[in-house]
Formats: structure tokens, C-alpha cells, sequence
């Protein structure tokens, strides 16, 4: 029973650095970390790590009379999906590339 096989385990936890004294202010990042830890066969490790994105959340900001949050907006989501778009335009445009041209070879 000790060589039963976890294909993996999902990850998602909220990060909160260690407060950063500035002065007479104390500044903390937080993050979510959201992914997965793969688990294979451990007699040979085969497949064995973690996939994550850390995601910047919000920066709480101390000055001892009053916290605030600042929430921070992540600049690589909207660059990312078009990267990710423009890959899936170009592959469904090839797939369909390669069935008319094997449907044509065919018809010969």
C-alpha cells in the first residue's frame, strides 16, 4: 500500500511576507499561490515536482494609526492570454491546414 501512486494534489494558499519596517511604517505583501504538486512513483521518482503561479495580491500598509490595503492588479494576465490566443488561432489555422491538404492527397 505504500506504492500507491497520487497523480497530484491541488495548491492554493494565501502568502503574507514577514512585515517590512520603513520608519515608523510597516509595509506587508501578500500573495496567492495557486497549483498543483505531482506525486509519482517514489521508488523511481519518476514525475515528481511542483506547478505553481504566484499571483501578487495586496500590500497592507501600517503607520501605527491606521492599516491600509493597497490591492495590486497583476500586469501579465492580459499579455499573457493574447500570447495564449494568437498560440490557439495559430494551431487550430495548421490543424486545418493539414486536413485539406490530406484530404486533397487523397482525392489524387
Amino acid at each position: 500500500m505504500g506504492n500507491e501512486k497520487q497523480m497530484g494534489q491541488k495548491i492554493d494558499r494565501l502568502i503574507e511576507a514577514e512585515p517590512i519596517v520603513v520608519g515608523d511604517r510597516s509595509i506587508q505583501p501578500v500573495a496567492q499561490l495557486i497549483g498543483w504538486e505531482i506525486e509519482g512513483d517514489a521508488e523511481s521518482g519518476s514525475y515528481v515536482g511542483k506547478v505553481g503561479r504566484l499571483t501578487p495580491l495586496e500590500v497592507r500598509i501600517d503607520d501605527g494609526e491606521s492599516q491600509d490595503v493597497v490591492e495590486i492588479d497583476d500586469p501579465l494576465v492580459e499579455p499573457l492570454r493574447g500570447i495564449l490566443m494568437a498560440g490557439a488561432v495559430v494551431s487550430v489555422v495548421c490543424i486545418l491546414i493539414m486536413l485539406v491538404a490530406n484530404v486533397a492527397a487523397i482525392r489524387k
